[in-house]
């Protein structure tokens, strides 16, 4: 469980008491093969109550050594080619891929079966979109349903520090409010949040453990980011000169 940031586990495990069906997903902000391999492993262990797991093969590739660079954790499951299959052998935990996963069957199997699911994501709410892509606001909307819990891990490294900021949503029963359901979904994911990665980067900062400087350079293209060092910086600003 060593990538999961402090404070984490228990609010997973908190989560799973809650419901042990659905979608847990959790995304990172590392690039790499296979999206948040190292946080699906993490969590394998919390889910151990759901029985054996199975990991189920996205795509045919044409490249299909790629499907092994995975932790060993996650190389020991029974790789099965569909849901179904994993499924009708009685598998109720399954690790797979959001992007190349039916949305119609991760619908229809939400209720019986935990669906584990890595990403790539700096924000819950990054990670919940990039679990739903292209399969509509609808489809969206039922997931909230189904959700057990978000947990997004952004990496702060530089010569000083490394650290990891989570952001992270459990349900709390709350529905989207709005006429614009899109922004509404966004919305209450932002604001249920348990764990908020910004309020950690902005403790960091005070306490003068790096530098926004090396924020900028350590952590590019992440909206949060940008808008956090940019609203400090119009802070420090405003503050009359002694």
């Amino acid at each position: 469980m060593d990538p999961l940031p402090s404070g984490t586990i228990p609010l997973l495990r908190q989560a799973l008491e809650r419901r042990k069906t659905g979608f847990l997903l959790v995304g990172s902000s590392e690039i790499g093969e296979h999206w948040a391999a190292e946080l699906v492993t993490a969590v394998l262990p919390l889910t151990d109550f759901a029985g054996p797991a199975a990991r189920i093969k996205p795509r045919q590739r044409s490249t299909p050594a790629k499907d092994w660079n995975v932790p060993d954790a996650l190389k020991a499951l029974p790789f099965l080619p569909s849901i179904e299959s994993a499924y009708a052998q009685g598998y109720r935990r399954m690790v797979i891929n959001p992007g190349y996963t039916d949305g119609e069957l991760l619908m229809e199997y939400g209720d019986e079966v935990l669906f584990i699911a890595g990403s790539y994501g700096c924000s819950v709410d990054d990670v919940f979109l990039a679990a739903m892509r292209y399969r509509g606001l609808d489809k969206a909307q039922e997931a909230l349903k189904n959700l057990v819990a978000i947990l997004s891990v952004t990496s702060l490294k530089t010569p000083r520090l490394d650290a990891a900021l989570a952001d992270m949503y459990i349900p709390d029963g709350s529905t989207p409010q709005g006429e614009d359901k899109f922004s509404a979904v966004l919305e209450l994911l932002r604001q249920g949040r348990v764990l908020r990665a910004e309020d950690q980067l902005s403790e960091l900062l005070d306490e003068k453990r790096v530098t926004p400087a090396a924020v900028k350079k350590a952590i590019t293209r992440t909206k949060w980011v940008t808008e956090l060092l940019a609203h400090r910086i119009k802070g420090a600003l405003a503050v009359p000169a002694k």
